[in-house]
């Protein structure tokens, strides 16, 4: 029977509720991991996961938007041809480009500063704060049976209370495929 201790993460990287938002997303984009362990100390205080950045983002849209488009050609009737219905059209056209002054900018920001949300707000904020966790001598099937049922895609590998690892849903994948 293979165990977690066998197939898990050991180097984890973790993040504090004090980390910023703009932080874990550089984190999480860099390393290419959907997901990290908040700590306090030694302890484990939760999880701060994509998904949780990109809800905070939804419900402060207004907060995370900082750069407006001046001029948008989807919105010029003239822009449109036959190929109205055709998404590439919208991309993509054969005409010569317009004339357009030296000091018009695609793209501008808004007259009204906004703030910079993601670097305002914290992992505190945000984190899910149930820790799902197995200890490192449960089976790595007992592991992709917990994530299946709690809807999670991974599992903190606990023991004593320390954090030892992660095992997360692409790790019972590459096991499964190394074992075909």
């Amino acid at each position: 029977m293979l165990l977690i201790r066998d197939v898990m993460t050991r180097d984890v990287f973790t993040v504090t509720p004090d980390t910023t938002l703009r932080q874990v997303a550089d984190l999480l984009t860099h390393h290419h991991v959907s997901g990290v362990p908040v700590l306090a100390g030694h302890e484990v205080v939760g999880v701060v996961s994509s998904a949780d950045l990109l809800d905070f983002i939804a419900s402060h849209e207004d907060e995370t938007s900082t750069v407006e488009l001046v001029d948008d050609p989807a919105d010029d009737e003239d822009a449109r041809d036959d190929g109205e219905n055709d998404p590439s059209a919208l991309y993509f056209d054969d005409r010569e480009p317009e004339e357009t002054s030296s000091t018009e900018t695609p793209f501008a920001m808004d007259a009204e500063v906004r703030s910079d949300a993601l670097n305002e707000h914290t992992v505190g904020e945000v984190m899910t704060r149930t820790v799902c966790s197995l200890p490192p001598d449960a089976s790595v099937a007992e592991a992709a049976r917990y994530m299946w049922q709690a809807g999670i895609h991974r599992v903190l590998v606990l023991e004593g209370g320390h954090l030892r690892g992660i095992i997360s849903m692409s790790d019972v994948a590459r096991v499964l495929a190394a074992e075909t």
